[in-house]
């Protein structure tokens, strides 16, 4: 995951020091010794406003830091493009019927796959429909 600090903070817990960062997002990293003090040796290059990859690792079905590495100075914001939000979601396509029928198969499999990865933990809950809805792009692409 790549994220950029906003926050640094030394922290401890039972006599163990680490970092607490926060990223722009909100999301709290604890950053601590690593493996033979791999990660406590680069405590150093933790700088606020710029951009890490982190790499993370799961333990007991709780995520933490396992590496990270500089991407580059924060990253820098998207241009400002006017957009206009719709709340109305729009109908599928004008298709046969059969590939009305197609479309909805696609979508039900699309989220019921995302259901599957949200549950063992390949990705996060809230971006189940996300998911989902990518996924149902790339199905519903006519080659």
């Amino acid at each position: 995951m790549i994220g950029v600090i906003d926050k640094i903070e030394d922290d401890s817990y039972q006599g163990k020091d680490f970092k607490k960062v926060t990223l722009k997002d909100g999301t709290v990293l604890k950053v601590k010794y690593g493996k033979e003090g791999v990660l406590k040796a680069k405590w150093g290059e933790l700088q606020e406003g710029r951009a890490y990859n982190w790499k993370m690792g799961d333990y007991q079905g709780k995520p933490f830091v396992q590496d990270f590495t500089a991407v580059g100075d924060e990253l820098q914001p998207p241009q400002s493009v006017e957009t206009h939000h719709n709340d109305v979601k729009p109908d599928p396509p004008k298709l046969s019927g059969q590939e009305v029928g197609m479309w909805w198969k696609h979508k039900a499999f699309s989220l019921s796959y995302s259901k599957d990865l949200a549950c063992h933990g390949v990705i996060e809950i809230k971006d189940l429909y996300q998911c989902a809805e990518e996924m149902l792009t790339w199905l519903n692409i006519k080659g």
